[in-house]
């Protein structure tokens, strides 16, 4: 997917190979203090995608996530968590299937998706993440 890393033990830096992510490249977060950073201080939303890369829906959806990615660029922020890499993150969260998004706004979980869904219904989540909060 292109993705660039994102790791708690160096928060600014990218890994070997991989660009700074463009607006088009869902961030990848490796560990607890880069997902406080990426997320939960975030100042805008924040889709997150916990999956693996062999798991078959988790890469249906991917080319889906890059896609809204980049039409929500600047406007929502769209991340992945390798829960493979990331057991205690996952756990933390209470991941029990893959792949599960969650939609974070204002640091705070807005609603949760479990499950290889169309685009339009994962876009519909995205968008609603726009909209005057409760």
């Amino acid at each position: 997917m292109g993705a660039a890393r994102v790791s708690s033990s160096d928060p600014g830096t990218r890994a070997p190979g991989q660009d700074a992510p463009g607006p088009e490249v869902p961030v990848v977060v490796d560990g607890l203090d880069a997902f406080r950073t990426e997320v939960l201080e975030s100042p805008l939303p924040v889709v997150v995608d916990f999956g693996a890369p062999w798991c078959a829906p988790c890469r249906a959806i991917a080319p889906v996530l890059v896609e809204l990615a980049r039409e929500f660029a600047g406007r929502v922020k769209v991340v992945t968590v390798d829960t493979d890499d990331n057991q205690e993150l996952a756990r933390a969260y209470g991941i029990v299937s893959i792949p599960t998004l969650y939609f974070f706004r204002a640091g705070e979980l807005d609603r949760t998706l479990v499950g290889a869904h169309p685009k339009r219904e994962i876009r519909a989540h995205v968008a609603s993440l726009l909209e005057p909060g409760p």
